[in-house]
């Protein structure tokens, strides 16, 4: 009782001397000394005062110093970033038994907190290196790398582990997910199957096969898969590319109509607004600009100031010629958000595309620039203002270095276009040729093609 007054009374020297008492009366091992202590502390002490009591305890002269305390002490050392202390603290627990192992996982923790992840992982590379059967050592080894975005060395890690652990659910799918981050989509399949061999994380294993057989074009497969994602945080994102894939089947009503319940199912506005922005990506792929328009205008009425869904009109609307409806959607984006990067570019795009208000479009797009700088939809704009202000050098420049980041078919047909009229035909052509390349059917490239017919 004096221990834990002095204690809750924030004088954490006073209560060492009767915590001693405590820990020579019972003479337990060291490691249910240590484990009191543990407990005593975490119940009736704060972080900096159970710091003190530690220092305290192992500070005495002692030929005999309970490693386990000085492992405790070490923890709370780190809790409060006395890193150094903590892992000097560690190094002399291995001192005192070398074969404790886990002392070095820890100490690899503290590293990684204070920044010195390569550092980090060669500690625990050693370890996993002298404990090659010892699969804990080797999942956190894993982890670590993974945690540095090392997924090819974490992959072989989980490679071992699955093989030592077949049935590990956690670990194949961890596998797995390295796999498909690496572009090794067979093999990720083939992992994701076997968790519904072994009927561990179906729900999951079912969302990346389908987003496999998505990712492959096949949407038939990939829908089988997402149906039977019906639970869980995946369940929302499955019936969204469900309504998206049977457009691309040719059921576009059938997937709008999914997307427009699976809107109106959701209590979440984020995830209604996803639904949205997804019947209006099939809309515009549908072209019937009119119908997204409408769509976006209706969700709109639920809540008038969501700027996703006043950017996504904005855009729609410029397809249909509702020029005004597309800048004062902007405008009320970049009034709210003006860093909004999109927003500024789009809008300095269609001033500078549609109307003759090329100075005003150029501000915009130079705002857009200063925020993302190396953007290639962003350089492309300020390419095709410029080539409206007449000031051919700097288009060129802007729409060839646009084009050199991305060769998307809408900046081919922009880049050609300035490469034409400034009598440099053949290099023209060939841009144009690359943009085909990427998107015959976009209608920029189309409409650039057959007004110049080159």
């Amino acid at each position: 009782m004096y221990a834990i007054t002095y204690l809750r009374l924030h004088q954490p020297e006073k209560a060492v001397p009767y915590i001693n008492q405590l820990m020579a009366g019972n003479r337990e091992l060291a490691s249910d000394e240590a484990l009191a202590v543990k407990h005593l502390l975490a119940k009736e002490s704060n972080t900096e005062d159970a710091y003190v009591v530690l220092e305290l305890l192992n500070n005495e002269d002692s030929q005999d110093k309970n490693k386990h305390l000085l492992v405790l002490q070490s923890r709370y050392a780190a809790e409060l970033k006395k890193y150094d202390e903590a892992i000097a603290i560690l190094d002399e627990v291995v001192e005192i038994d070398p074969s404790l192992i886990e002392i070095l996982i820890l100490k690899a923790r503290i590293l990684a907190a204070q920044g010195k992840h390569e550092e980090a992982t060669r500690t625990v590379k050693q370890v996993v290196d002298e404990y090659p059967e010892n699969n804990a050592l080797r999942l956190q080894y894993a982890r670590m790398l993974v945690e540095q975005h090392k997924l090819p060395e974490a992959g072989e890690q989980y490679a071992v582990l699955h093989e030592n652990l077949p049935d590990d659910g956690d670990i194949a799918f961890s596998l797995a997910l390295i796999y498909i981050e690496t572009k090794k989509l067979d093999v990720a399949a083939e992992i994701l199957e076997h968790l519904l061999e072994i009927e561990q994380k179906t729900v999951v294993a079912n969302y990346y096969l389908g987003r496999i057989a998505q990712n492959r074009g096949d949407e038939k497969q990939a829908i089988s898969y997402y149906l039977k994602v019906n639970s869980g945080e995946y369940a929302f994102d499955s019936q969204l590319r469900m309504g998206i894939l049977l457009a691309v089947l040719g059921k576009p009503d059938e997937g709008l109509a999914k997307l427009e319940a699976l809107a109106e199912g959701q209590n979440s506005w984020d995830l209604r607004v996803k639904a949205y922005l997804a019947q209006g990506e099939v809309l515009r792929s549908l072209q019937r600009y009119e119908e997204g328009v409408e769509m976006y205008s209706r969700a709109l009425q639920q809540n008038q100031d969501d700027t996703n869904l006043l950017y996504a009109r904005g855009l729609m609307a410029e397809k249909v010629d509702l020029l005004d409806m597309t800048e004062a959607d902007l405008l009320k984006v970049i009034n709210k958000e003006p860093q909004n990067a999109n927003a500024l570019n789009a809008l300095g795009y269609t001033l500078a595309d549609r109307t003759a208000r090329y100075e005003e479009a150029l501000d915009y797009i130079k705002r857009a620039a200063e925020l993302v700088p190396d953007d290639p939809a962003i350089l492309d704009s300020l390419g095709w203002v410029s080539f409206r202000l007449g000031k051919m050098e700097d288009a060129i420049k802007w729409l060839s270095k646009a084009f050199s980041k991305m060769e998307d078919a809408e900046i081919a047909a922009h880049y050609g276009e300035v490469l034409w009229h400034n009598n440099q035909k053949d290099k023209a052509r060939e841009v144009w040729e690359k943009g085909r390349a990427q998107n015959a059917n976009n209608p920029v490239l189309i409409e650039t093609l057959d007004r110049i017919k080159p």
